[in-house]
């Protein structure tokens, strides 16, 4: 405390300034560095809000247009009787292969036809284009290696894998 009194007013101002600028500054900072994090936090979430709603956005709008692609296939297929049944296989082919061909986001086509629903003719077609080895008819258009016709698998009752097909088939509703 002596070495205080000695010093000049001039030094003592500084002495006590000093160290109350320096606890000022640390607490102003201190307060500016968390306004500035809440502030950020606040800015990513909502840009992470408006990114999800954005790609949401997009995506429902890609399946929507899918599915009305599906449906509209769903609807030529239910007046498949207006052809002959020699006819039948040939048209719900051409159908799929021109959906795929005309729409580039779609990956694939396919109809599943329940055996001798078509045509009453699967043991006559066993093993052609888009047939099963029995013949039922089941004919998938897809991109993968360009476009090509090939039968669906798997879609037999109590084939897990054929959910794709069963789940609609049992609940008369659609599946993505």
């Amino acid at each position: 405390l002596k070495s205080f009194k000695n010093l000049t007013l001039k030094n003592k101002l500084m002495f006590t300034l000093i160290p109350l600028v320096i606890v000022i500054y640390s607490i102003t900072t201190i307060v500016v560095f968390n306004i500035a994090d809440t502030n950020l936090t606040e800015m990513a979430r909502d840009n992470a809000k408006a990114s999800a709603a954005k790609y949401g956005n997009e995506v429902k709008s890609n399946i929507s247009t899918l599915m009305q692609i599906a449906r509209g296939l769903a609807t030529q297929f239910s007046t498949i009787d207006i052809y002959t049944p020699e006819q039948r296989r040939t048209v719900v082919s051409e159908v799929l292969q021109k959906t795929l061909e005309h729409n580039s986001a779609v990956l694939g086509t396919w109809s599943v036809w329940e055996p001798n629903a078509i045509d009453g003719n699967d043991a006559l077609n066993a093993g052609k284009p888009g047939a099963d080895p029995a013949g039922r008819y089941a004919p998938y258009w897809n991109r993968v290696g360009g476009i090509h016709i090939e039968a669906c698998v798997d879609f037999n009752e109590g084939n897990p894998n054929g959910e794709y097909y069963l789940r609609s088939k049992r609940t008369k509703k659609e599946v993505i």
